[in-house]
């Protein structure tokens, strides 16, 4: 099957999300093509389009909801999958699930005709080195480094991902036809 995994990532941790799942896809035989949601890609030779974002303060990011509004109309004709990485999922229970569901939502419910055959929903990370954290204006990473240190002093680490529940998700979209 025939696969694009579009993301969007503030620091690259969604990215990296996105990169493993294209892994696991291709395990299985899946042609995976994996792309920033910044880019401009015709999605028309995709079978499977998986679609994946950040989410911060309870928002997901604006490439994402470009993304979807660039191309509502053949996503309207096709497979799609959203994941998203946000650290309010470091604890996987039904309310933070919940919570976590309604601000993904509130970008994709503009797009009702896109009609997920799945929903991941990760926790996140904060990356404070690498092209994708330098690239970022210096109010941002300085954000981002805050962040880093607060996740680090309350919890210990700042890396939030499971990454055997990313692969069990992935695993479970190689099941579709």
């Amino acid at each position: 099957m025939k696969t694009l995994i579009a993301f969007s990532s503030w620091t690259g941790a969604t990215k990296e999300i996105a990169e493993r799942i294209a892994v696991k896809l291709n395990q299985s035989g899946f042609e995976t093509r994996v792309v920033s949601t910044k880019e401009n890609i015709n999605i028309q030779s995709f079978d499977l389009v998986i679609i994946g974002t950040s989410i911060h303060a309870g928002q997901t990011t604006r490439s994402f909801r470009r993304f979807l509004r660039a191309n509502k109309e053949l996503l309207s004709k096709k497979q799609v999958a959203y994941f998203v990485a946000c650290a309010n999922m470091m604890n996987d229970t039904a309310e933070t699930r919940a919570e976590t569901t309604t601000w993904l939502k509130k970008s994709t419910d503009k797009f009702n005709d896109i009609k997920p055959i799945s929903i991941g929903l990760f926790g996140g990370a904060t990356i404070t080195s690498g092209v994708t954290f330098d690239g970022l204006n210096i109010f941002i990473r300085r954000i981002i480094k805050s962040m880093d240190q607060k996740m680090i002093s309350e919890y210990g680490k700042s890396d939030f991902r499971d990454w055997e529940k990313i692969e069990s998700w992935a695993f479970e979209l190689t099941k579709i036809n």
